[in-house]
């Protein structure tokens, strides 16, 4: 007769299997881990536009003077500034050096990787004003880019400011916007 013996543990063969079976899950899932990232990064740097044209419309309220918003792109590499101080541009900063001379606040690109700003479609400055007299502002866009997807933000003549996808596709993870 034969013995049979009660098998304790695993074998090699059983292991060696559940570490291919887990390798094909694994690779399968990093291309749509990135672009949940990259959706992420674009998300993040949207709402900071967004917040900061928000911030500058109550500021300008609040101080009774006019804020200005100045963008400064080279290439992939930009940066936006709030300030007081009028002229064209009312405010600087370099990508290179992180220098400003926005007193109220600044953002770089270094915060949000592979994102690109377009405001050429923006008034020809580049440069935003809000009015303290009821928030009223220049009317234009700003879009935001990280390659694979774009949003924008609009502004309105009136101050109004809202986020849109210009495609009005349902972007993956991004799906919170309405068209424009």
């Amino acid at each position: 007769m034969f013995n049979l013996r009660c098998q304790n543990g695993i074998t090699l063969i059983e292991t060696l299997t559940a570490v291919v079976v887990l390798g094909v899950l694994v690779a399968a899932s990093v291309p749509s881990f990135n672009q949940f990232i990259q959706g992420g990064r674009l998300k993040g740097a949207l709402e900071s536009v967004f917040a900061n044209l928000q911030y500058a419309k109550s500021e300008a309220i609040k101080r009774n003077r006019q804020v200005y918003l100045t963008f400064t792109e080279t290439g992939d590499t930009w940066c936006y500034g709030l300030t007081t101080a009028s002229g064209s541009p009312a405010c600087t900063c370099d990508t290179t050096t992180r220098t400003t001379t926005c007193e109220i606040a600044t953002v770089y690109s270094d915060d949000y990787k592979n994102i690109t700003i377009d405001s050429s479609t923006s008034p020809a400055s580049r440069q935003y004003s809000f009015n303290p007299i009821r928030g009223s502002a220049d009317s234009g866009n700003v879009t935001l880019s990280n390659g694979t997807y774009t949003l924008r933000v609009v502004i309105s003549s009136l101050g109004r400011i809202k986020i849109c996808s210009p495609d009005n596709a349902g972007l993956p993870g991004l799906t919170d916007y309405p068209g424009c």
